[in-house]
This record gives structure tokens, sequence and C-alpha cells, in this order.
């Protein structure tokens, strides 16, 4: 009896834990919602769960301190998503901001990548030059840590 009671409370101990599960990340939508209201505060460590595969690194540090008063504010609008096994596509309106006084937005329209991590939705980072272009993949790029991908000059 007293074997059986170990074995059963080893066995719990060892296995492993799902993550928590988020409210700011139950859906793509949400997601987008966290991670552009942490960008715009500049609240690194909120940032890094909205981002697959991101942790605290150098780089995104020195990115961070070296931005100062250019920092990007972030403004999006959700268009539509296209869900399907774990996966989305969010079609959306993003406004980047940069600059000092009262700098024009730059407009993009976006289809954001998002792939649900254990019932957490997170964004993609980009992957092709193409994908770096776009404002909210590009900058979970960096949030990697590993910046933009080299854009390969044509001609």
């Amino acid at each position: 009896m007293g074997f059986a009671i170990v074995f059963v409370a080893i066995a719990a101990l060892g296995q492993p834990q799902d993550p928590p599960l988020r409210p700011q990340q139950a859906t793509p939508e949400k997601t987008l919602e966290t991670f552009v209201a942490a960008w715009n505060k500049r609240d690194e460590a909120a940032l890094y769960p909205l981002v697959m595969g991101a942790k605290p690194n150098a780089a995104f540090k020195s990115f961070m301190k070296s931005t100062g008063r250019m920092w990007p504010k972030l403004e999006i609008t959700v268009r539509g998503v296209d869900p399907g096994a774990g996966q989305a596509r969010v079609t959306s309106r993003v406004n980047l901001t940069q600059g000092q006084g009262k700098p024009t937005p730059r407009t993009y329209f976006e289809i954001i990548r998002m792939t649900n991590d254990n019932g957490n939705w997170k964004l993609v980072p980009a992957q092709t030059p193409e994908e770096a272009r776009q404002p909210i993949a590009g900058l979970a790029r960096y949030i990697l840590g590993e910046g933009f991908p080299k854009l390969e000059r044509k001609g």
C-alpha cells in the first residue's frame, strides 16, 4: 500500500505541466491587443510570452535602449481572422508612428501569422525577408533578438 501511494505521488510530480492559460492570449485578437499595448508601453517582460520562441535576450534589450524617443508606436485594426488547426492568419491594418514632434503614421496591411501554444495564441516572427518588411512580424523577430533577416539585393 505504501509503495503504491509513493509511486502515484512521484508519477504526479514528474508529469510536465502545460503553461498556464493566459486570458490575454485566449484569442488571436486578444493576443494582438495585448502585444500592441505592451509594445507601446515598452513592457519588455510582457512581450516575450506573446511571441513564439521568445525569451529575454541582450539583443532586444539593446534595441530597446538604443531607440530612445524614436520607439515606434503601434495601432492595429483587425479586419478578419482565418483560423486553422492551431494556426490563424489575422488580416489587419497597422499604423506605425515613429519620430518626434507630430510624425505621420505609416499604414500597412498585414496578414499576421499566429499559432496556438497549449491554449495561448502567439505571434509567429518573420521568417523571410518579405515577412520582415511587415511591422508586426518584423518587430516580433526583433523580440527574439535576431533582428531582421538579411534583405537580398536584386539585380
